[in-house]
């Protein structure tokens, strides 16, 4: 039985499954309004690790490598799929689809991301002060991270999955992956912008489409009906089994 994905909306073994790898602390929640636009043919799945949403009890993943096998081994079909990682997620989503490649399995057919590929910019220090780093990255809302009862409740999963971003994402020598890779920025990021966006050239020999969405962050909001609808355009291609290109 998974215990690391969750299926939301339609089931059935010709839909194409999107498997969504989200940010740090958050789980299958932002992503069911997707499962409600998702287009014929696409089968949404979503990475919910231990301390969030149902597995609220379970301590959060401490070890990359570990909790990158046991996705791995979730994933390993024979059928096509497609990864989307956002931020953190994409981070996870690239480092599983590495596992599977190394180990002669197809992994995904095609990588689709949001955030800073590993190696890019000054990966700095770990983050020590979560709450700070939320406020300064945006991710969550002031009323949440001012919230007394709240925002305790959300940091361990947060602070755990930063711990595991900071390994992912530093830099070293890594074999590039050969798939293609659909890169996605809002355009009004100040951070995350096309520069970091076109940055995901630097994992694969196989193509990189880069998508810009009109809007302030790719988080819940006024970017996300737009970034789940860019998403799905990106991956109509496989849905109906023409070649990628």
């Amino acid at each position: 039985m998974a215990r690391n994905t969750v299926r939301l909306g339609a089931a059935g073994d010709s839909l194409l499954p999107v498997v969504c790898f989200p940010w740090a602390g958050a789980g299958s929640v932002p992503f069911r309004a997707w499962s409600r636009t998702a287009p014929a043919g696409v089968a949404l799945e979503v990475v919910r690790l231990a301390g969030r949403e149902d597995r609220m009890r379970e301590p959060p993943p401490a070890r990359l490598r570990p909790l990158v096998e046991e996705i791995a081994a979730e994933l390993d079909r024979d059928r096509p799929q497609v990864f989307f990682g956002h931020c953190f997620g994409a981070l996870l989503a690239l480092e599983v689809a590495r596992l599977l490649r190394r180990n002669g399995r197809a992994g995904p057919a095609r990588l689709l991301v949001a955030g800073e590929p590993p190696g890019h910019g000054d990966q700095g220090s770990a983050v020590t002060d979560v709450r700070a780093e939320m406020r300064r990255t945006g991710v969550m809302p002031d009323d949440v991270l001012d919230d007394p009862v709240v925002f305790p409740m959300l940091e361990p999963a947060i602070a755990a999955d930063l711990r595991l971003a900071h390994e992912a994402a530093r830099p070293g020598p890594r074999e590039p992956l050969a798939l293609p890779v659909d890169a996605f920025f809002a355009t009004g990021d100040p951070v995350l912008g096309r520069t970091a966006a076109e940055a995901w050239s630097g994992v694969t020999t196989g193509t990189v489409r880069v998508h810009s969405v009109e809007g302030p962050r790719l988080l819940p909001g006024p970017c996300w009906e737009p970034l789940a609808h860019s998403v799905f355009t990106a991956v109509q291609g496989d849905i109906f089994g023409s070649e990628v290109r």
